[in-house]
């Protein structure tokens, strides 16, 4: 069984002492190295909407524009979507794992830098809402590659989008991994 890129490097993160840090270069060459991975170039079009009221279509499009981050290695746009109390709840079969804003965006950055072709591709239900919050559960089709290593995998998100200083960002995701 091929496991996710992301879940390898989550449970590796939880056992390192010494971190090795991979990276892809945008012209896909991957380097190892003892210092986290230079930023890659960003794209403002990636970064979350602003908005005075959340609605339906703004929750989709966040979960979209923040997938769409990922897809092109836009580690600075896609951290600008967890907001400032973001949890990620990993739950894959026999571990599951919480982490929270500082150690998600970790995992991120890091998965991100180690990527030289990424894809995802959320099927989502119409948004749920629920307070002041639009709950949205999608299933998700990943196709990664790095270093010499690709694969695919399936996953079921809930994602919860809110308004934060004025913009749609991800209050809590619930990620559940299947591996092929």
């Amino acid at each position: 069984m091929k496991k996710s890129l992301l879940v390898s490097t989550l449970l590796l993160a939880s056992f390192s002492a010494h971190a090795v840090y991979l990276c892809t270069s945008p012209e896909g060459k991957a380097t190892y190295q003892d210092v986290p991975c230079p930023t890659l170039p960003t794209n403002a079009a990636n970064y979350p909407i602003a908005a005075k009221q959340l609605t339906p279509k703004i929750a989709t499009d966040t979960v979209m524009r923040f997938n769409e981050s990922l897809n092109q290695r836009d580690q600075v746009a896609a951290l600008k979507y967890f907001s400032a109390d973001f949890r990620i709840v990993f739950d894959a079969p026999g571990r599951k794992v919480a982490l929270q804003r500082n150690q998600a965006q970790m995992i991120f950055d890091t998965v991100v830098s180690a990527n030289k072709k990424y894809k995802a591709t959320p099927q989502c239900t119409e948004p749920k809402a629920e307070g002041d919050k639009f709950v949205l559960e999608c299933d998700l089709k990943e196709q990664w590659a790095a270093a010499s290593r690709q694969g695919t995998h399936n996953s079921h998100q809930v994602i919860r989008v809110k308004l934060e200083n004025g913009y749609a960002v991800l209050h809590d995701v619930r990620w559940v991994v299947s591996y092929d």
